[in-house]
């Protein structure tokens, strides 16, 4: 949870989000910064995942390698140093991180027993007295909770539903868009597979009786998938989870795309009608699942050509 907090959070208060986490890290977990630039203002968020609430013992070692480090010009004192401890921090820590002198003289003092493998205390002592500490904070489970809320991964820890729900679905414009290309072609292959008379255009399709309404109801079916497409995006952990929700649709229609039609526009009619009744295995967007949304993914299955509707002559 703690990941997906700064993932979500975080990164969305910087230009550059750094995560050092691991051998060599000098004491970053993670580093957020203010531009992209290397001597942009920082903020160091320092991870710890305790049984407990954070105790004093805990800060001495991590703002040692603050000190040493800054004090070695490894990098720049952060503007803010923010502790992440789910469980909480301890009154007395708390009273340590909101006191700059006691956190001074607690580092001189505890200095031998938590951070001699740094340096001798004596090498650091000039610069620890004249150090201007950055802002020292702590963020508990309740302000992660309370942080995740609205965002994607809050329903996949604490459940109830998806984090907003579905905007309205805009109709498709009046002209056909060149990224609609795909599929309309391939529709108007269908039309001409089936009509006695020819059908080699969108032009002709519209002025059928019975192809022109059904080439604006796919159109609104294409749409209505290309805004849940949109709506996974703000909605999902993985927007590419949207693929997988294709792919489970894809399988469902081939046994049915595969049988035998008179022409292309019979499979079409006989794909958009099965569709609607493929199982889906558990998926975060099944409840937002229209009619409409499942046709219009095997519209977007045609326009990427992973699926055709007339059978090479």
């Amino acid at each position: 949870m703690v990941e997906f907090w700064l993932r979500e959070k975080i990164e969305t208060d910087y230009e550059r989000v750094v995560r050092w986490a691991g051998p060599g890290d000098k004491g970053r977990d993670v580093a957020g910064y203010i531009k992209t630039s290397s001597d942009s203002v920082w903020d160091s968020y320092q991870c710890k995942r305790l049984a407990s609430k954070l105790s004093p013992g805990v800060l001495w070692p991590e703002l040692g390698k603050l000190v040493y480090w800054s004090f070695k010009s490894s990098f720049s004192v952060p503007r803010r140093y923010v502790f992440v401890s789910p469980k909480g921090v301890s009154a007395k820590t708390r009273e340590l991180l909101e006191d700059s002198e006691a956190i001074r003289k607690g580092l001189k003092k505890n200095w031998e027993k938590a951070c001699s493998e740094l340096c001798e205390f004596a090498e650091i002592e000039k610069y620890l007295a004249d150090l201007e500490f950055p802002e020292l904070d702590a963020v508990d489970g309740g302000q992660i909770v309370g942080d995740l809320q609205g965002t994607a991964v809050y329903s996949i820890f604490f459940g109830g539903g998806l984090s907003k729900p579905r905007p309205p679905v805009t109709p498709p414009p009046p002209a056909i868009d060149s990224h609609e290309l795909g599929y309309v072609n391939a529709l108007v292959e269908a039309y001409d597979d089936h009509c006695q008379d020819s059908v080699s255009s969108a032009p002709d399709a519209f002025d059928h009786a019975e192809y022109g309404p059904h080439l604006e109801r796919s159109r609104a079916n294409f749409y209505c998938a290309e805004s849940l497409r949109e709506f996974s995006k703000d909605v999902l952990v993985a927007p590419d989870r949207f693929e997988d929700l294709q792919e489970q649709l894809n399988d469902g229609i081939q046994p049915k795309l595969a049988e035998d039609f008179p022409s292309g526009y019979d499979r079409v009619r006989a794909v958009s009608s099965h569709v609607t009744t493929v199982q889906l295995s558990d998926h975060p967007l099944r409840s937002e699942l229209e009619p409409a949304d499942r046709i219009g993914i095997c519209h977007q299955l045609a326009n990427d050509g992973r699926i055709t509707w007339r059978k090479p002559k």
